[in-house]
């Protein structure tokens, strides 16, 4: 049974001609599956006890189109009869069906129709590597556009959804031009004053309530601030106390529904990655905003504690709780709250892996929709998986072997338990289990990461087929005597200590394990010495090169970042954690040499050499080698090389998983791990790298 204290949580909410069942509402978010029935990401919500369950943004016409990406599209009967797959799984299972319209502008390719996008004069704009540009629309591109949204809004009541939002998501998309002074410099009835100014959202939204009747909950997606120095877009954009205000109490009589945020200059100020925001950053704007309306507000604030969501609805912050990447972590954190089971939920860590959870499949860089926590997103049509349910063995008095338990040892060793499994025994040489995630966590900004050692811990205690061995350092004789018919190695990597790397395709001279003045990540971490002058050679550009800097820095360590590449950790652009990370970087005093490489490393000293050719020294009592790492497969190797021995002592299939295999993120760590548990050990996918 819930907490009383979340009762709130599940209380009805009439929204326009529609009630929420409760408080939940799964909000619009990028997953790249586009219109296709078959790969829809946003059916994996549908029995996870959400109220509303949400598309992607949805291009509302052919002139949004912003390929390569694939986005949803309302655009002619056959993408209705695409996404009526969603509404229909939606209703199946109580749940209302939202699609949200958007209109990107200049962000627009037009690569479809070639059209001069609509919008306000901009520059040529490269974003995401092509270059569009737009011209100020005129009334009869206003008029365009306006009867675009309607005829995306028809069709998508045929689809058979329920609610219609319209998003001003972006400070370039056509919405969001119209009210932000500095794009809005229109001299007519659309521009300068704030009621001109939310004109053609008044007209538009007149124009939807009498194309769609009375069944459809109309719902505005709006940032009512822009925010300040030094994110934002200062005195040019929207302030809360000001605009922000106007626009909600201007446009109040024509929704039923307000999903309010912050709007940004930098995206991160919105998403609010762990590493840089606390949870529900937007906290502060949203508690004022809600005085100024009387209609039900969405607020998305991170949130996955249940106690400080009833807080918000008590308090006033907001009426329905959003989200995205809880409900990715955890597709049935309604269900899982509703049923008093707050152990089983998985807890979101807010990483943003590669924009993973907002801007993935089938993205421009090709980046498939992922998560830390949960391996089976954007798997269901692909494998069939799913996140609560599991297919029993048939093979069930087999037992198993899991050797390492990293992510992929733990969430192999979790599903196979799951999936019925007489024993599995999970065997690590260290003294807890977590693999590197036992220490990540403890760079600066990561500790929400512990949530995923948090939830593998509970969920294999809760296995009794499922037994820990620590301490454990598991040789091939040993595995080869153990008893298990099947055999999982997942014993991880480490960092090399020679400086091997990516760009020169070498070792770094001079650099080597057992030297005082050479450390790797795993040294720092495991509490290894480190002198005060320190050099951080960061040739993997992810976190963890700027985590052990910053970390340094805070220790009072002097320090100097070298790294082959442009700019600090290129990665974290991709995780919304740039802006403020390299702001927080250079604050604290770090020294930054870009584009060199490390060509010699001795005590007391440091050779590089630039891109563009000239050698310097850098001084340097310690230097970390956060360059590649390298698999631990001895294991593996020599298991795999005797199948004579394996068949001797009745192992019949042997597997490596995660970094073991190829190092990598810990999100494709999680999904390796899954990857033979869940469809091939005993599966109908048990070829590859199965023996015997």
């Amino acid at each position: 049974m819930r907490d009383r204290r979340h009762d709130i949580l599940f209380e009805p909410v009439t929204i326009g001609p529609n009630t929420m069942r409760n408080r939940f509402f799964q909000a619009a978010h990028c997953s790249g599956a586009g219109s296709d029935p078959q790969t829809q990401t946003g059916t994996r919500w549908t029995d996870g006890g959400w109220a509303v369950v949400s598309t992607e943004y949805c291009l509302d016409s052919p002139d949004a189109d912003d390929f390569p990406r694939l986005r949803p599209r309302p655009w002619d009967d056959g993408d209705a009869r695409n996404l009526s797959f969603m509404t229909e799984e939606a209703h199946r299972f109580g749940a209302l069906a939202a699609v949200e319209l958007w209109h990107c502008g200049v962000l627009s390719a037009g690569m479809e129709t070639r059209h001069v996008m609509p919008g306000v004069p901009q520059s040529p704009n490269a974003d995401g590597g092509v270059i569009t540009g737009a011209d100020q629309m005129d009334r009869d591109d206003i008029r365009r556009v306006q009867q675009e949204y309607v005829q995306a809004a028809l069709l998508a009541q045929k689809a058979g959804f329920d609610i219609l939002t319209v998003a001003a998501t972006s400070t370039a998309d056509i919405p969001y031009t119209f009210l932000t002074p500095m794009f809005n410099r229109r001299t007519d009835g659309y521009g300068g004053l704030i009621e001109n100014r939310t004109r053609f959202h008044r007209e538009l939204f007149t124009m939807l309530k009498e194309a769609v009747g009375d069944d459809m909950t109309i719902s505005f997606r709006i940032g009512i601030d822009t925010l300040g120095p030094s994110h934002g877009l200062r005195d040019a954009g929207i302030g809360l106390k000001g605009d922000g205000r106007a626009i909600i109490e201007s446009l109040n009589d024509y929704v039923d529904m307000w999903d309010l945020n912050v709007r940004w200059f930098e995206w991160s100020e919105d998403a609010g990655p762990s590493r840089i925001h606390t949870e529900n950053p937007q906290a502060p704007y949203m508690v004022p905003a809600k005085n100024y309306t009387d209609k039900p507000v969405i607020n998305v604030g991170h949130v996955t504690n249940p106690d400080a969501m009833a807080e918000m609805i008590k308090t006033g912050h907001c009426d329905i709780i959003g989200a995205v990447r809880p409900s990715v972590a955890d597709p049935f954190l309604p269900k899982k709250i509703d049923e008093g089971r707050y152990e089983d939920i998985r807890e979101d860590i807010r990483e943003d892996i590669g924009f993973s959870k907002s801007l993935p499949r089938f993205e421009m860089d090709g980046t498939p929709i992922t998560c830390t926590q949960n391996a089976t997103v954007g798997e269901g049509f692909h494998r069939a998986w799913y996140p609560e349910k599991f297919d029993k063995v048939t093979n069930v008095d087999n037992d198993v072997l899991v050797i390492g338990a990293g992510p992929a040892g733990m969430e192999c060793a979790r599903v196979l338990g799951e999936r019925g499994f007489r024993n599995v025994h999970l065997v690590d040489a260290s003294s807890e289990i977590g693999g590197s995630m036992k220490y990540i966590p403890d760079l600066p900004g990561l500790s929400e990461w512990r949530h995923f050692v948090d939830y593998q811990k509970i969920a294999l205690d809760k296995l009794s087929n499922v037994t820990i061995i620590l301490n454990k350092e598991m040789t091939p004789q040993d595995v080869l005597e153990y008893g298990a018919s099947i055999v999982v190695v997942a014993t991880g990597s480490r960092w090399a200590h020679d400086g091997m790397n990516g760009f020169t395709h070498a070792p770094v001279f001079g650099a080597g394990e057992n030297l005082a003045h050479v450390r790797t990540p795993d040294d720092v971490m495991a509490g290894g010495s480190v002198g005060q002058k320190v050099v951080v050679y960061d040739a993997d550009g992810y976190f963890m090169g700027a985590g052990i800097a910053e970390r340094l820095l805070r220790d009072r360590k002097n320090v100097t970042y070298v790294t082959p590449f442009g700019k600090i950790a290129p990665f974290a652009a991709k995780t919304l954690e740039a802006p403020r990370l390299n702001r927080t970087l250079r604050e604290l005093g770090l020294k930054i040499i870009d584009e060199h490489i490390l060509t010699a490393v001795e005590p007391g000293t440091v050779s590089i050499a630039g891109e563009r050719g000239g050698e310097s020294t850098v001084e340097a009592d310690t230097t970390i080698m956060v360059t590649q790492r390298n698999s631990r497969g001895e294991l593996y190797s020599t298991l795999n090389a005797d199948a004579l021995a394996l068949e001797a002592e009745g192992i019949t299939a042997l597997y490596r998983i995660g970094d073991c295999e190829s190092p990598n993120i810990v999100a494709e760590a999680l999904f390796a791990g899954d990857r033979p548990a869940a469809s091939e050990v005993n599966g109908p996918n048990s070829s590859g790298c199965v023996r015997s």
